[in-house]
């Protein structure tokens, strides 16, 4: 009798549950969509509410499994063409970064985007469960750790010791006619000048919670592979959606219109191609593998191309003789095959075909355009050389949280402000100052010698390819970094923050792995 009272009582307890779930789920949802009915969203907002509301409690009871919706957003979602300002080749400057809600749409509240929301909600949920459950959190300060904490530092001074001087946020009024042909909104205008300079510093300031996430994240095995294939599933979606939208519109590629506009998908493309062609060139695959992971290779090297991001082809252009260094060595002449014979069909198609000559007269002309008469070219060259001409003149620990919208820049017929400067490093002179600057060339010097550390005591091939990728996709994010702006890129900055968290658990992984191996032995 006892037995079946406990019985009854805890098949009673999970029906409650469920049905409590149940009803309120409901109740959220019906009023969602009469709210949505009664307002002027219509139905589309009540919709995306209700799809929203079980991936929402499903994170919350599970927040790997909202860890992985993350990461494939994070993968799979940039700024495409077709959105807010879409005129000319990648739309509207001023309005592109408002193209996705995931990426940067605002949610109302200054400096608040999804991005932020979505990795401070994750970041709190595992805090959460592991308080909850009383696990000790195993945190090991490495050179990446210690790389971390410079930086902060140098950010923390930068951002303080302007505030105490005189004057510290600019003048009262400030000129924004150096916008030229930008529209602000109407809400924001009074108050851009103020948000811009916070804006960054938060942007950048994301890669401390992503890095956190990801000590959280990554505890076992089986959590990198999940990610390695959650990222697999993005990049086949994000092939899948480049050659529909060639499909619907194939005069894009001889009027050079981007088919993938964001640096941070062409980055996670990049890697992605690494990383197969390594394993490929190592003998991982079979040959059905081979074949399929060759064509998936193959669509998104295209990709690349017709992203016309040139910086980042000059990047892929630094890290390729890299990377024959960075995989097994065994795999070297493998590698060197397939990429011999994959350069002898590509020049075949490029030249015998009319899709590739076509492909070819687009990249030719986009690489052309790189000269002093075109205005990415042009408003470049203006920031390096006010940066040269003022070099002595800028502040040790930089500028702080000034806005710089006076600091105008002329050169020729261009005029320009200091306000949103293309390049990591300007930004960092400028913001952090030259102690800040030192630092974080300290800080990432740091975050290379150590994957170099791990990579040499890791026996495992394929651990040794994905340090090798992500040591590649910090060469890339450097050499990028020299003419864009990938301090305020959300889809930089995570990933980064998750690949070094990877790096720092990696050992620690790998040796549970061996002390389970010899507890069964």
């Amino acid at each position: 009798m006892g037995i079946a009272r406990h019985g009854f009582g805890a098949g009673f307890v999970a029906i409650s549950r469920q049905v409590v779930i149940g009803v309120f789920l409901g109740l959220i949802g019906v009023s969602a969509l009469l709210a949505g009915i009664h307002s002027n969203a219509g139905a589309i907002v009540p919709m995306v509410v209700i799809a929203a509301i079980p991936i929402a409690v499903a994170a919350f009871l599970k927040p790997r499994f909202g860890m992985v919706l993350f990461v494939f957003a994070m993968a799979f979602i940039e700024e495409f063409r077709g959105g807010i300002g879409d005129t000319g080749v990648g739309g509207n400057e001023a309005l592109r970064s408002e193209r996705t809600a995931f990426y940067a749409k605002t949610l109302g509240i200054p400096a608040v985007y999804l991005p932020d929301m979505l990795v401070a909600g994750l970041l709190g949920l595992f805090v959460f469960r592991v308080i909850l459950a009383r696990h000790p959190i195993a945190l090991r300060l490495d050179k990446i750790g210690i790389g971390l904490l410079l930086l902060a530092l140098s950010i923390l001074l930068s951002i303080a010791i302007p505030l105490m001087g005189p004057d510290p946020f600019g003048p009262a009024v400030l000129d924004l006619s150096t916008l030229g042909s930008i529209k602000l909104p109407a809400k924001n205008v009074a108050n851009v000048e103020r948000y811009l300079p916070i804006l960054q510093y938060k942007l950048f300031v994301l890669l401390f919670p992503s890095y956190a996430l990801g000590l959280l994240f990554f505890r076992e095995e089986k959590d990198i592979a999940i990610t390695i294939r959650i990222v697999g599933l993005a990049m086949v979606a994000t092939v899948a959606l480049g050659v529909w939208r060639v499909a619907h519109d194939p005069g894009m590629i001889r009027k050079l219109v981007p088919v993938v506009f964001d640096t941070g998908s062409v980055a996670l493309m990049a890697m992605a191609i690494f990383y197969l062609v390594a394993r490929w060139a190592s003998n991982h695959y079979s040959a059905m593998q081979a074949s399929l992971y060759g064509v998936l290779s193959a669509a998104l090297m295209v990709l690349v191309l017709l992203s016309f991001r040139r910086t980042m082809w000059g990047a892929i252009a630094i890290s390729l003789p890299l990377f024959p260094f960075l995989i097994p060595r065994h795999a070297r002449p493998r590698l060197f095959v397939i990429v011999g014979i994959g350069l002898a069909i590509a020049l075949f198609l490029l030249v015998a075909t009319p899709p590739g000559q076509a492909l070819m007269q687009s990249v030719v002309s986009r690489a052309g355009q790189t000269h002093l008469n075109q205005s990415s070219t042009l408003y470049r060259y203006a920031i390096m050389t006010w940066v040269v001409n003022n070099f002595f003149d800028l502040p040790w620990f930089g500028y702080g949280l000034m806005p710089m919208w006076n600091e105008k820049v002329y050169i020729r017929f261009f005029v320009i402000s200091m306000e949103n400067v293309h390049s990591l490093y300007i930004w960092l002179l400028i913001r952090l100052g030259l102690l800040g600057f030192i630092i974080s060339m300290t800080a990432f010097g740091l975050f290379i010698v150590r994957i170099r550390e791990v990579a040499k005591v890791v026996r495992d091939e394929h651990y040794q390819i994905i340090l090798g990728v992500i040591l590649l996709s910090i060469v890339m994010y450097l050499f990028n970094g020299v003419f864009n702006p990938v301090y305020a890129n959300v889809r930089h900055l995570v990933p980064l923050g998750l690949s070094l968290a990877l790096v720092t658990r990696l050992p620690a992984i790998l040796a549970e792995r061996a002390a389970v191996i010899r507890d069964n032995k």
